[in-house]
């Protein structure tokens, strides 16, 4: 089953040029810790490792506001699968769709070094052309969120016929 994620890379899509180049979405919480081999089954067992570093090396003093970037790194790390669809706005807010080819990667060094290789499709869209519904889920605050309930609206894009659907 193929799942839905909208990811920013990073504040107001800074590392998007890049990242469509290089072809890789990315997070940036804990970004010097290497996490391969450390994403447990269980999202909330890595949050009971992670938050108080995430709090000690992100200055995040809320433990909730950790424990929300551990689930979002953990989520990029375990929780997207291979063949998931991945959408990611640029800077001039045209979003970008592509599909997940690897596991988790750590890129020492590099913007947003936790993860994932992308093949970006070449399919665009713009708010403006979206429903209501899909367009707030595309706002939403977090780096990254769940996508599933447009998947029909995703995929019309995806497959360069988004005039073939009806959005209600």
């Amino acid at each position: 089953m193929t799942n839905y994620y909208r990811v920013f890379l990073g504040s107001g899509g800074k590392f998007a040029d890049q990242a469509l180049e290089e072809g890789w979405v990315g997070t940036g919480w804990i970004e010097n810790a290497d996490l391969t081999g450390r994403f447990p089954d269980n999202w909330k067992d890595f949050n009971a490792e992670f938050i108080p570093l995430v709090m000690d090396h992100d200055g995040i003093r809320s433990k909730v506001g950790a424990g929300l970037a551990c689930g979002m790194t953990w989520t990029l790390g375990r929780g997207i699968q291979i063949g998931d669809v991945v959408v990611s706005s640029d800077q001039s807010d045209t979003f970008h769709i592509g599909r997940v080819l690897s596991d988790y990667e750590f890129i020492q060094g590099g913007p947003l070094s936790h993860r994932r290789r992308v093949d970006w499709t070449g399919q665009t869209f713009r708010r403006d052309q979206v429903s209501e519904e899909l367009r707030r889920s595309l706002s939403s605050g977090n780096t990254i969120s769940r996508l599933g309930q447009h998947a029909p609206e995703l995929d019309a894009f995806l497959n360069g016929v988004p005039g073939q659907i009806t959005v209600n």
